[in-house]
């Protein structure tokens, strides 16, 4: 369910803005500063040319070098208790 929810907020353009947003505002969530910091100056630059594409690859990109925890998770699946 989890999953499918992601998948229809994931074609809604505000998400991933939203998205970009969050994930560019905390640097220590990333391994590699230097990398963070060339996704956010990419990302910028594709809001600034409204170019919604470019944004999603560069959120998918942070998404996949960001680190995750496990209480994230947790806080996850009790939000989705919550709502469901």
């Amino acid at each position: 369910m989890r999953s499918k929810n992601f998948v229809i907020l994931w074609r809604q353009d505000w998400f991933v803005i939203d998205r970009f947003k969050w994930l560019s505002e905390d640097a220590s969530l990333f391994p590699d500063a230097q990398e963070h910091l060339a996704l956010c100056r990419a990302g910028q630059q594709a809001m600034q040319n409204n170019e919604i594409d470019k944004l999603r690859s560069v959120v998918s990109n942070l998404d996949a070098i960001r680190i995750y925890s496990s209480a994230e998770d947790d806080m996850i699946a009790a939000s989705n208790i919550l709502l469901g």
